[in-house]
């Protein structure tokens, strides 16, 4: 488990590239989606290809401010993204 506060790097972000074990970071923020791209409602393959990644313009250019997704993802939050 990953405590609250823990800072990591894009690297750490990139050892975790599988819908299996998927990190992305969206606004500087570190969240760990493992396990939820069947859940997506766009789909699996829109979680994938973000897996790992800074996925801050993809999750931003589709959801923008909207309630749901955003609550969703805030419940995948593991920690802060550092240089």
């Amino acid at each position: 488990p990953v405590s609250e506060g823990q800072t990591f790097t894009l690297d750490d972000v990139a050892a975790h590239s599988s819908v299996d074990d998927c990190w992305i970071v969206v606004d500087a923020i570190v969240y760990d989606a493992s396990g939820y791209a069947d859940a997506h409602p766009g789909g699996a393959s829109r979680i994938a290809d973000t897996c790992g990644t800074d996925a801050t313009r993809a999750f931003r250019g589709q959801h923008g401010e909207q309630g749901a997704p955003n609550s969703m993802l805030a419940s995948f939050e593991i920690g802060q993204l550092t240089n």
